[in-house]
C-alpha cells in the first residue's frame, strides 16, 4: 500500500502570495473557437465606446468567480487594446511600450502584448460552464499592430485568454489572420506577478518565441522579460500556465496530511482526510492534464477524520490532480490511474 501526502496550495491572502515565476508552462495544439454572444467591454473614459482604439483600456470587469493569481484573490480585471489583461485594479491607460519600466510588477497576463489596436475587430468575453468549473474567456478578435493611423489596421491575429475556476490555470489560444503581422512586431507573451521583484529578480514567466515548443525565461534565468517576439503563434496554438503547488504556509489540512491509496489506482482509491476542527464539509475535485474537472463531490467531515472511496473506473489511464478544499484550506495530490 502506498500512502501519498498532499502538497498545500497557496492561500488566498496577499501575505501568502506565490511567486508567479514558479508557474509551470506547457504548449499544446487545439482549436481557436470564436466567442458567440459575449459581453463587449466598454472604454474606461467613454462608456459609448467599445475597446478598440489605440492604447485603450476597459472599465473594471468583474470576475464571476474568485481567481487566484500569484496567490492573491482577484475579483476584477481590466482589458487593454495592446493584448494584455491588467489585474492591478488601477489601470488608467494601456501602455503600448512593453519594455517600459513602469509596467514592472503590474500583475499582467499577456497573450500578445505589443502596440496593437482593434479598429477592424472586436473584443468580448464570456463565461462558460458551471461552478466550480467555470471558465472566463476574453477574446481579441481580428486584431493587428498599430500602424500610426487611428482608423486602420492590418488584421493579423485573433487570440484569447482563458481563466479557469478552482484550478486557477491560465491558457492562451491563437488564430493567425490573413493580414501581415507588420513591419516591426516586438511582442511579449507571458505572465507577470504583482511583486516587482522576488529574491532580487523579476517575477514573471516569459516566452522567447511563439513556436510550438517555445523557450522560456523566468525569475531563475533572467532579470527581465523577453519582449522581442517577431512572429505569431500558429492556428490552434495553446500555451498553458499552471500555478505551482509550492506552499507558503502550513495548515491543519497539510499538517495532518491527505492520504491517497492505492496510488496508482485501477478502479478506485481511498481518500483519507485528517481531523479538521473548524470544518464540517469539504469538496474534492479530480482534474485531468488539461485542468478540466472530471469528477467533483462534496464530503461531510467527521470530527476524528474522514475516509471515502473514489471510483475512477470510467477514467482513461493517466495522471490526474486531486484537489481538496475545506474552507480556506486547499491541498492537491497527483493520482495515477491505470
Amino acid at each position: 500500500m502506498l500512502l501519498a501526502a498532499a502538497t498545500l496550495l497557496v492561500g488566498v491572502h496577499s501575505s501568502h502570495a506565490q511567486n508567479v515565476s514558479q508557474y509551470t508552462f506547457a504548449a499544446s495544439s487545439g482549436t481557436f473557437t470564436p466567442i458567440t454572444g459575449g459581453t463587449v467591454p466598454r472604454d474606461l473614459y467613454n462608456a459609448n465606446e467599445t475597446l478598440a482604439k489605440n492604447d485603450g483600456i476597459s472599465v473594471a470587469i468583474p470576475m464571476p468567480f474568485t481567481f487566484l493569481y500569484g496567490g492573491i484573490a482577484r475579483t476584477s480585471f481590466q482589458a487593454t487594446t495592446d493584448g494584455y489583461l491588467d489585474f492591478s485594479g488601477a489601470g488608467t491607460y494601456s501602455q503600448s511600450n512593453n519594455a517600459d519600466a513602469s509596467m514592472v510588477g503590474k500583475s499582467t497576463i499577456a497573450p500578445f502584448y505589443d502596440d496593437l489596436n482593434g479598429i477592424s475587430g472586436a473584443a468580448s468575453y464570456v463565461v462558460t460552464g458551471t461552478a466550480p468549473n467555470r471558465v472566463l474567456t476574453f477574446e481579441w478578435l481580428n486584431w493587428g499592430l498599430y500602424t500610426g493611423t487611428p482608423t486602420t489596421t492590418s488584421v493579423s491575429l485573433s487570440f484569447q485568454v482563458k481563466l479557469y475556476e478552482t484550478t486557477n490555470v491560465i491558457q492562451f489560444v491563437y488564430r493567425p489572420e490573413a493580414g501581415a503581422l507588420g513591419a516591426t512586431p516586438s511582442a511579449r507573451i507571458g505572465i507577470q506577478g504583482a511583486s516587482a521583484v522576488v529574491n532580487g529578480r523579476g517575477n514573471f514567466v516569459s516566452l522567447t518565441d511563439a513556436s510550438a515548443a517555445p523557450a522560456l525565461v523566468n525569475n531563475a534565468t533572467s532579470t527581465t522579460e523577453f519582449n522581442s517576439i517577431t512572429t505569431r503563434p500558429a492556428a490552434g496554438q495553446i500555451y498553458t500556465f499552471t500555478p505551482s503547488t509550492t506552499t507558503a504556509s502550513r495548515s491543519a489540512l497539510a499538517a495532518g496530511s491527505v492520504e491517497v491509496f492505492p496510488n496508482p489506482a485501477q478502479r478506485a482509491f481511498t481518500l483519507r482526510l485528517p481531523a479538521l476542527a473548524a470544518e464540517r464539509t469539504a469538496q474534492f475535485t479530480l482534474l485531468n492534464s488539461l485542468g478540466q474537472s472530471v469528477q467533483t463531490r462534496s464530503l461531510n467531515l467527521a470530527a476524528a477524520g474522514t475516509q471515502t472511496q473514489v471510483d475512477v473506473s470510467s477514467l482513461a489511464p493517466g495522471i490526474y490532480t486531486l484537489r481538496v478544499q475545506a474552507g480556506s484550506q486547499v491541498a492537491t495530490q497527483q493520482v495515477a490511474v491505470q
